[in-house]
């Protein structure tokens, strides 16, 4: 019999059209607003060669701290000699980080024995990664501790900021950039399997352009470097298993809007959940 990736072609084209209905039922719900959160949502074991795996949830990212006031500050920006900068400030936080929440549709596939790849689409990016399960040990009651590394990548679709986030004279187009991260993951699964929890660090880099026109015109660029540290725990039986996580997150922006140069230092929380189904 025919095999793709070691399946047997029949199975393999059985998940790929149950992998298709889903998608089709939840990409609808997904096209909503668009934070740029780089939620984690990670299973302890990659799934077996050809396996195929669905994840439908959200992910936020709530600036708490720092320089995290940018977006309100720019909408009563009013007319005085600091309103340009404020104005900037907002941009260069609503571009670069957009708080707020978005949908998380990922497919996962294994690659090869411990490496699983995956295409996910975040309603502000559409990203494709891997990741490598490098550590594996296993009990014999199907306990298990494993250490991965990943690497995502990530093309930006929102053209703009959504909205009423920024004031109505400071209008942004044509926003376009990608970017990535690299986590690190430490992760743990219960006897069984029943229970599972991960502690996860990750580093990341965007970047985008576009233009701005209204009270500030001309060209804008924003370049976002960040890292944050994440804890999630997963409950499930067989083939469901439902995932929550707690990042913490800080980002440094630096913007160029119009003629106006910007730094933004904040400290933002990362909550996100999915429900993963094995195919």
């Amino acid at each position: 019999m025919r095999t793709i990736l070691g399946t047997p072609a029949r199975a393999f084209d059985l998940r790929v059209v149950r992998l298709a209905h889903a998608l089709l039922v939840t990409l609808p719900l997904a096209l909503v607003a668009c934070s740029a959160a780089s939620p984690l949502l990670i299973e302890p074991h990659a799934p077996a060669v050809g396996e195929l795996r669905l994840q439908t949830g959200g992910a936020a990212l709530v600036p708490v701290a720092g320089d995290d006031g940018a977006i309100a500050a720019a909408r009563n920006a009013g007319s005085g000699p600091s309103a340009p900068q404020k104005v900037a400030a907002g941009v260069a936080e609503a571009a670069a980080i957009h708080p707020g929440v978005a949908p998380v549709v990922r497919a996962q596939i294994g690659a090869a024995p411990g490496l699983e790849a995956s295409l996910r689409y975040g309603g502000r990016d559409l990203g494709l990664s891997g990741r490598w399960v490098f550590y594996d040990h296993r009990t014999e009651e199907a306990g298990a501790t494993t250490l991965s590394l990943g690497l995502d990548g990530r093309a930006l679709l929102a053209g703009r900021p959504a909205d009423g986030m920024l004031p109505a004279d400071a209008l942004v187009s044509g926003l376009h950039g990608g970017g990535g991260t690299l986590p690190f993951v430490l992760a743990w699964q219960s006897d069984a399997g029943l229970v599972s929890a991960y502690v996860g660090a990750l580093v990341g880099f965007d970047a985008a352009g576009g233009s701005v026109s209204g009270s500030l015109s001309g060209d804008a660029s924003v370049r976002r470097t960040f890292g944050a540290a994440t804890l999630g725990i997963g409950v499930g039986f067989r083939r469901v298993r439902a995932i929550v996580e707690l990042g913490l997150e800080r980002d440094w922006v630096h913007g160029a809007i119009a003629d106006q140069t910007v730094d933004l230092r904040l400290f933002s929380l990362a909550p996100a959940f999915a429900l993963s189904v094995r195919l």
